[in-house]
């Protein structure tokens, strides 16, 4: 998954599955809602927070889980835009 260039949330869902990680840890751990934590996962684009903030919490998401944050923050912002461009 990692060496992917585009990284969905279903993605994220099977890295954080691999690593035994529940969403509400996260979401503990991170204090990032558990309702965006759902939509990051669902690829529910039209209910993610603005970039910045969006940027911020791939990378909690990505360090609780211990693993590259600049790929997935890169690899998810490169699928928004994939999909966007899409639609």
């Amino acid at each position: 998954i990692l060496s992917k260039d585009l990284i969905s949330g279903s993605d994220l869902i099977k890295l954080r599955k691999a690593v035994g990680v529940e969403l509400s840890e996260i979401d503990i751990i991170t204090k990032i809602s558990a309702s965006v934590l759902k939509s990051i996962e669902e690829d529910n684009f039209e209910n993610l927070p603005s970039d910045i903030y969006l940027k911020n919490f791939l990378k909690s998401y990505a360090e609780v889980l211990q693993i590259d944050t600049q790929k997935i923050v890169d690899g998810y912002l490169k699928n928004i835009s994939q999909s966007q461009k899409n639609d």
